[in-house]
């Protein structure tokens, strides 16, 4: 938190009427932006400049309130960028009005530097966050008409982020990314271990998933799972491009979550107390040999 403290001062000391701050676009998928902007709205709401968006490259950038509601424009004002080098600088300040632009770092913690990863933590959001969060909500709701896939009443719901690449990725789990794209054994067995710790309640499962042939993917899920676990997903029109949007604010109304570090999922989980969230916290080789299990 001590970054973004300084980051906070160092801005708040020359806050002028036009200077913005700005966010990269990831330059990948719809979560990958959304995690860009929350770190461009945080940063906004911590220094009280607003916050200037640009939607060319953000995926469904349409689909979400923040659409209507942020500023989208061009400006004349040089560009001050945070520098992502070892010691987290901030650039030198300038007493001209000013788009302070945050670079695209992740939250997943394994996909930082101090863990061999490629990018570094530039500075730490508080989720929880009451004020932020609602901002946050209030934004990323759904500017049209959405199809929820939502669980029945009376049961305890999961959802199951399953991601397998769908035509956007290879259909099978990366050496580079376990824990992004862990294999479908992680599911499975997070799954079992989920239903034990309700033996005695009736359990419905949504698989969501952009597998394009998801029955295979689902039934090695679900297999072993009790007769008294009902179990859904999409069976027909599935893929990385269709459903993403529905699946997205779908995925609010369970109460229990199970993903991978996937920012699709992630931003859920970051934004909404689920009564359990379970990640892959370890992998050797593409294998998750360690997973954690999360309440409020």
């Amino acid at each position: 938190m001590k970054i973004a403290v300084l980051l906070a001062c160092a801005i708040c000391s020359i806050v002028h009427g036009d200077s913005f701050v700005s966010f990269d676009h990831s330059g990948g998928r719809m979560g990958d932006n959304l995690i860009s902007y929350l770190h461009g709205k945080w940063v906004s709401y911590k220094t009280g400049l607003p916050l200037l968006c640009n939607y060319w490259g953000f995926h469904y950038a349409d689909s979400f309130v923040l659409y209507d509601r942020e500023f989208n424009k061009s400006h004349p004002y040089p560009e001050q960028r945070i520098d992502l080098d070892s010691q987290y600088r901030w650039p030198e300040m300038t007493d001209m009005p000013t788009v302070f632009t945050v670079p695209y770092f992740p939250e997943s913690s394994w996909e930082w530097h101090e863990n061999g990863g490629n990018w570094c933590r530039l500075f730490e959001v508080d989720w929880k966050d009451p004020v932020f969060r609602e901002m946050a909500l209030e934004m990323i709701a759904p500017r049209k008409e959405v199809k929820l896939s939502l669980p029945p009443p009376g049961v305890i719901s999961i959802a199951v982020h399953a991601r397998q690449g769908g035509n956007h990725e290879y259909a099978s789990p990366q050496y580079d990314a376990p824990l992004k794209r862990p294999p479908m054994s992680f599911y499975h067995d997070a799954l079992l271990k989920v239903v034990e710790l309700y033996p005695d309640e009736p359990l419905f499962v949504h698989v969501f998933t952009d597998a394009v042939c998801p029955e295979d993917i689902v039934a090695e899920i679900i297999e072993g799972l009790p007769s008294r676990v009902e179990v859904s997903y999409r069976k027909e029109n599935n893929s990385d491009s269709l459903n993403v949007v529905d699946d997205f604010f779908s995925l609010f109304h369970y109460n229990i979550l199970i993903r991978p570090e996937s920012n699709f999922s992630m931003v859920p989980s970051l934004l909404h107390d689920y009564d359990l969230l379970v990640v892959p916290k370890h992998a050797v080789g593409v294998f998750i040999d360690e997973m954690e299990f999360i309440r409020p």
